[in-house]
């Protein structure tokens, strides 16, 4: 098994090397993998253009993205999901592992997404019906796209909605409480 990452891609059109832990694939194409005892280091090339590299502990920009990936099994090692690190994939559910202490815009673009979970023990982020919180509640980070609700109330404890909370969501209505203090528009 591989321990270690380093400026590793597996997109459409790299090649995969064996024992990452690769679980299933279908059609030739990998739908599972599981990190969960990888550990991700700086170095090595850029695997997208010329300023993707793998940075230590981060799930780095577009590192997974148009993988066709169902499901990812996360290093428990990481502390930073960079933006769109997974990006149109068909994941369903995801779970931010313990050490993470840093998400950027990484869970946008995931028109499946259903549920979010959080291991217990993360010290920064919790959810409540699939969405992604900070631990105190103040901060919405993301609506999963493809949960569906007619009317979403925004929890009274949020003051700020993330960019890109709701993006591609089938959400009918939001209703956002008066104390919001800081709020993007959804691209």
């Amino acid at each position: 098994m591989i321990t270690h990452l380093v400026g590793l891609s597996l997109g459409p059109t790299s090649a995969i090397e064996s024992g990452v832990a690769v679980k299933e694939f279908a059609s030739g194409k990998l739908i599972y993998l599981d990190l969960s005892e990888a550990n991700i280091v700086s170095g090595g090339e850029a695997y997208f253009r010329d300023y993707c590299t793998t940075q230590t502990n981060t799930m780095g920009e577009i590192m997974f993205a148009f993988c066709n990936l169902q499901n990812i099994i996360l290093p428990k090692s990481v502390t930073t999901l960079d933006k769109g690190f997974i990006t149109e994939n068909p994941i369903t559910t995801i779970t931010v592992p313990a050490k993470v202490s840093q998400i950027t815009e990484a869970l946008t673009n995931l028109p499946k997404l259903y549920d979010i979970f959080v291991d217990k023990n993360n010290p920064y982020f919790i959810t409540e019906d699939g969405c992604l919180f900070n631990k105190d509640k103040t901060e919405l980070i993301s609506f999963p796209a493809a949960k569906y609700a007619q009317t979403y109330s925004v929890p009274n404890s949020v003051t700020k909605i993330r960019t890109y909370a709701f993006n591609r969501t089938n959400i009918g209505e939001i209703i956002i409480p008066i104390n919001i203090t800081t709020a993007y528009k959804a691209k």
